[in-house]
């Protein structure tokens, strides 16, 4: 079966919020064997999955497209609306949504209670987020630095109850809107995440949110709320009178390691996502002739795609701040350092180029003086750190340091080096090819450390890490990059590259020198068929 997630009735700010749930539809559809695409535009041969959020005459142009669809319902049917919400865009997005669903040949709701609602308009299965062995992160093997961390919306409750925990404990919450890319990263730097519930009214436990944590083997506690779910089970979930910040300490003073691999195990043997998925595909899909045979198509890759249903948004100018230019787009402040020149924001956002550091990029869904005074606690940092040199990266084998508005290169052999005395020229530069310096990003000087790369002085060097990657570690080592599947776990990758050992299995491990970007090109092919519009 050829599915295409269709996200272009979403900006690309819009498309962050989807990101989550993609990632799980996919792994299930991977799991079973399907096709899976994703693109801005509409594929007319494949059944076509539409994230519920548009304007009254999309359905318009869906029919006259003539492509097959279901719909995917993230919020509430409350008999007039959604949400029990009337303010603006609530009402026209329940107008609209009304004239889409008519078209649809399925709907999924991500709301148990919701079903019913939805299956006014078409056939209408519950869809959970289940447990996927894809959707272990790479960081879940990393030991956490705080006790409890919570990244998205700070609303007065939610910070008073942070606040609280505070006093007792060390909290990690983002400064920034992070982007799907840094939130494993994040999380991994917790022992226990928080997961509050989205309002007064809303009935169930985050599950994006709840299912990373779980994914990534930490602690997970849950605001209370009425319905906790199956995957609410499978973590802790506040009683209805109990103290939210009382409760989440009572859960960090016990094994919280233990729980966590408790909590992945209760969700791995009863919500395999594989299985979710094939149970609604039963309920929603088989039995109806029509989506049946479109069903058994796979992606022709010579089709003609319909036209997005919305014009993506141009970043627009608010003002100029310090050193900083921020712009809006769709509901995001973007803080983008002059230094930078001219950047894609909308393809940062969208993750199709790699984001800045942050001291160069800012992204906040806030008010513009938040934006502001988070602006004036970078710069301040940035004066600090000047007064004395600091590593800012590792890269194959050299530290990358910054003093000032100088960036150095030096070789990690030559062990300890007084940086700042050779920059004043009291004792002399080493020699070779081990110290690099430069009056610019480091950037340069990471292409300056690759063009070593052949040089006999860093041949010897033992294999460097140099990212993480789709289930492969990248790994530079004599000369060459190489790209090991984390499945084989410890492998001498200096033996095999000299020939001492034999190599394993050649799609588990990948020798393509130069370019990092060409291992990854090559990891890319290896994996089930997925095209990103």
């Amino acid at each position: 079966m050829w599915v295409h997630f269709f996200v272009g009735n979403h900006d690309s700010v819009g498309q962050l919020t989807l990101h989550d749930m993609i990632q799980w539809f996919e792994a299930g559809f991977r799991e079973l064997n399907h096709h899976v695409t994703a693109g801005s535009t509409l594929a007319p041969g494949a059944i076509n999955l539409i994230w519920e959020n548009s304007a009254c005459g999309h359905a318009a142009a869906l029919k006259e497209s003539g492509v097959t669809y279901g719909i995917v319902g993230t919020e509430i049917p409350d008999g007039t609306g959604f949400n029990w919400r009337s303010d603006p865009p609530w009402p026209e997005r329940w107008r609209a949504f009304e004239e889409l669903a008519h078209g649809a040949s399925f709907i999924w709701s991500m709301i148990e209670n919701s079903v019913v609602d939805y299956s006014r308009f078409a056939p209408t299965g519950f869809m959970e987020l289940g447990y996927s062995d894809l959707l272990i992160p790479y960081q879940a093997r990393w030991d956490p630095e705080f006790d409890f961390g919570f990244y998205g919306l700070l609303t007065p409750h939610r910070q008073a109850v942070l606040e609280e925990l505070g006093r007792y404990c060390k909290i990690i919450t983002p400064k920034t809107m992070l982007l799907p890319s840094e939130l494993s990263a994040f999380i991994a730097q917790c022992r226990i995440g928080i997961n509050f519930r989205q309002s007064t009214q809303w009935p169930i436990p985050s599950p994006t949110r709840l299912g990373r944590l779980l994914h990534a083997r930490r602690g997970a506690v849950s605001e209370y709320v009425p319905i906790p779910t199956r995957q609410g089970h499978c973590a802790a979930i506040a009683g209805a009178t109990d103290n939210f910040a009382q409760y989440c300490l009572e859960r960090l003073g016990r094994d919280w390691k233990q729980d966590a691999e408790d909590s992945l195990e209760r969700y791995r043997t009863t919500m395999p996502m594989k299985d979710i998925l094939e149970h609604l595909l039963d309920t929603t899909i088989a039995g109806n002739p029509r989506v049946a045979r479109r069903a058994a198509r796979t992606p022709d890759q010579t089709r003609t795609e319909c036209r997005p249903l919305i014009r993506a948004p141009q970043p627009t100018f608010v003002e100029m701040y310090d050193s900083f230019n921020i712009v809006q787009l769709g509901s995001a402040l973007v803080a983008v350092a002059q230094e930078c020149g001219g950047l894609d924001v909308d393809a940062i956002l969208s993750g199709r180029v790699p984001k800045p550091p942050e001291d160069l990029f800012v992204v906040l869904a806030a008010p513009l003086e938040q934006l502001k005074a988070r602006i004036n606690e970078l710069q301040a940092a940035k004066q600090e750190n000047l007064k004395s040199p600091r590593i800012v990266d590792s890269y194959l084998g050299f530290n990358i340091i910054r003093w000032k508005e100088e960036w150095v290169a030096v070789a990690q052999s030559l062990g300890a080096l007084d940086v700042v005395a050779v920059l004043q020229g009291k004792i002399p530069a080493p020699a070779g090819d081990l110290y690099l310096i430069a009056s610019s990003p480091q950037n340069q000087l990471r292409q300056r450390i690759e063009a070593l790369c052949n040089n006999t002085l860093l041949r010897n060097l033992p294999p460097q890490l140099v990212e993480a990657f789709q289930g492969f570690n990248i790994v530079y080592c004599s000369g060459e990059y190489v790209a090991v599947a984390q499945t084989l776990g410890a492998v001498d990758v200096h033996g095999v590259v000299d020939g001492r050992l034999q190599s394993p299995p050649a799609k588990d491990f990948i020798r393509l020198p130069p370019s990092p970007d060409q291992l990854k090109q090559t990891i890319l092919r290896s994996l089930p068929p997925r095209a990103v519009g």
